[in-house]
């Protein structure tokens, strides 16, 4: 409900769904990486099951009667699901927290106290890509750890985690490296 026709009531001209592209324009940018995704297009499922329908929708009401009982303060959470043998991912849906966040395209100081729906979609995409948190310590001393997009908290307001550091993506080299020949895994 933050966004009419697209557009945020702050006043953006830039829509949610190129706000969406751009979170995952900007892992599929990285070099040296074997990575494609397909967006399939819009889809009226605003729930997260296993159905192999990779979904991103708000939450805008019920966000602590979910299943998994997210926490109030979480912006967002991402589900993901995968076959124990290969550990390849089946299923993974992002959740916003529409309930108790205002949510836009931040392009002013103005909007200080509200969710860059960029911002926190990037670190989310992060997740559905198979990556962690690169440190869940509040009290992180390592920069590297905790100016990277997959640190575990941001607020409104940042837009630092559009872009991602040098831990996002050697995590991304490593999971999907790019020209290595298939390696055969034994049946597990």
């Amino acid at each position: 409900d933050d966004f009419e026709g697209g557009f945020d009531g702050a006043g953006s001209s830039f829509s949610e769904f190129e706000a969406l592209n751009n979170s995952f324009t900007t892992w599929q940018s990285v070099n040296s990486t074997d990575l494609a995704i397909t967006y399939s297009g819009l889809t009226p499922i605003a729930e997260t099951k296993i159905d192999e329908k990779n979904v991103i929708f708000w939450v805008e009401k019920g966000w602590n009667a979910l299943d998994f009982h997210p926490p109030r303060g979480a912006l967002a959470v991402t589900i993901s699901s995968f076959d124990v043998k290969s550990g390849e991912i089946i299923d993974t849906d992002i959740l916003l927290n529409g309930e108790y966040f205002t949510w836009a395209h931040i392009d002013n100081e103005d909007e200080s106290m509200i969710v860059d729906i960029e911002n926190t979609v990037t670190h989310e995409v992060g997740h559905v890509l198979g990556l962690d948190h690169s440190s869940n310590d509040p009290f992180e001393e390592n920069e590297k750890i905790r100016t990277a997009t997959m640190y575990y908290a941001t607020n409104p307001g940042i837009t630092d985690g559009r872009s991602l550091e040098s831990d996002d993506i050697l995590g991304l080299q490593h999971l999907y490296p790019a020209n290595v020949d298939a390696i055969p895994r034994p049946d597990i």
